[in-house]
């Protein structure tokens, strides 16, 4: 297993709290055995136009591929909808950002179909897109965020469903102020980059 490092081989502590999560996500399974469990789905490259699935391995090898992967946000569960495939790679939407990734990249993220039940996630955008002034509905909590920070977004009443309003800005535009379900909450942009949201227009600040 490969880490992200600043050195040659020491993780900086950094790193490790920023890519935990996702590092442990990488590791493959073990069964009672010993032996590793086969990785569920196939590459993102097979897959075709209008395919949707979920990341379920994150190949860490090779090392710059790994970090390609990583720097553009990609995580296991992350759902994924194929746009289009040709000889210059894979396009795709994640968590509402368009991708394009060459083939050999694409051969290191495995995608497997929506588990039952799951549905496809509606077209949205990040909340960091609004402006003062705009309102968006929240549709779901991007799966990059995890753990104690997804808990304390929903803490918060961040579920879908709920209206948020943008009321103001700090300097610089972080962290920004907004109105939910009748609090008033500051979050920083990279939190807000996590919350999806459909824009709406000429609604009220709480959901019903």
């Amino acid at each position: 297993m490969r880490y992200p490092t600043s050195s040659s081989h020491m993780p900086t502590y950094h790193l490790v709290v920023r890519y935990g999560p996702m590092l442990a996500a990488c590791l493959p399974s073990v069964l009672p055995s010993g032996e590793m469990q086969a990785v569920e789905g196939r590459p993102l490259s097979d897959l075709g136009a209008g395919d949707v699935g979920h990341v379920t391995h994150i190949e860490d090898e090779p090392e710059a591929v790994y970090r390609r992967l990583l720097a553009a946000d990609l995580h296991v569960g992350t759902q994924i909808k194929v746009l289009a495939v040709g000889v210059d790679g894979v396009r795709f939407e994640a968590d509402g950002v368009e991708h394009l990734l060459p083939p050999v990249v694409a051969n290191n993220l495995a995608v497997a179909p929506l588990p039952e039940g799951q549905v496809v996630q509606e077209s949205f955008e990040s909340l960091s897109a609004l402006a003062p002034g705009e309102t968006g509905r929240v549709v779901g909590i991007s799966a990059a965020c995890r753990g104690a920070e997804r808990r304390r977004m929903m803490d918060l009443g961040i579920l879908p469903g709920t209206i948020v309003n943008v009321e103001l800005q700090g300097p610089g535009g972080d962290p920004t102020g907004y109105r939910i379900r009748g609090a008033l909450i500051a979050l920083r942009r990279q939190q807000a980059e996590r919350i999806q949201i459909q824009r709406r227009a000429g609604e009220g600040s709480v959901a019903a």
